[in-house]
């Protein structure tokens, strides 16, 4: 049971950063061509 809940915070928190990681991307991407 732990070994499962351990898999699900571990798989949260890699969707979590990658999450935030595309976000941050996307971001600099818009806001370099909003400036261009």
């Amino acid at each position: 049971m732990t070994t499962l809940q351990q898999y699900v915070r571990m798989v949260f928190h890699i969707g979590v950063g990658v999450g935030l990681f595309l976000g941050t991307c996307l971001g600099l991407v818009i806001g370099a061509l909003a400036l261009s």
